[in-house]
């Protein structure tokens, strides 16, 4: 069992703790809004593409994202995606290497919540978690600084 939990959470720290938070316009002393990435949005394709990476190693397959909801404050971004084939297929968890925590029912679907901040020009991806069976990201605002409004959660 304990060596399904990395497996399971696959949780990465890219980014050390509150000090990487920026909330603020530059210049401005009330928190940036919260923002829908939507389609057409610039920012959309490398906040994707910096989360891709992780979900590919994890998943053990390319992918693409099917995007639930998509949200930046300052240098945050919040997404909630669901892992798709190249050709827009589900992912079938029994071909991945998390078969066994899909097969003993420790995973809740195929549901990642990530956090990514934009740091040296660039998107990072902080921390993310695939098919958690709880709110894995409740911590997320306390660990990383990050608001806790961006992530739909009422401080």
């Amino acid at each position: 069992m304990a060596r399904l939990i990395p497996a399971l959470f696959l949780s990465t720290l890219a980014l050390a703790g509150p000090a990487h938070a920026q909330l603020f316009l530059e210049g401005e002393t009330t928190p940036a809004p919260i923002e829908e990435v939507g389609r057409d949005d610039a920012r959309r394709k490398p906040i994707l593409d910096a989360l891709r990476p992780a979900i590919e190693t994890a998943l053990g397959q390319k992918v693409i994202f099917k995007v639930d909801r998509l949200r930046a404050q300052g240098s945050w971004a919040f997404a909630v995606v669901y892992p798709r084939t190249p050709a827009g297929a589900k992912i079938d968890f029994a071909t991945t290497p998390l078969k066994e925590a899909a097969a003993e029912g420790l995973l809740d679907g195929d549901t990642i919540f990530a956090l990514l901040a934009f740091k040296d020009g660039g998107w990072t991806m902080v921390e993310q978690v695939i098919g958690p069976t709880d709110v894995a990201y409740a911590g997320w605002p306390e660990a990383h600084g990050v608001p806790a409004e961006l992530l739909g959660l009422t401080p």
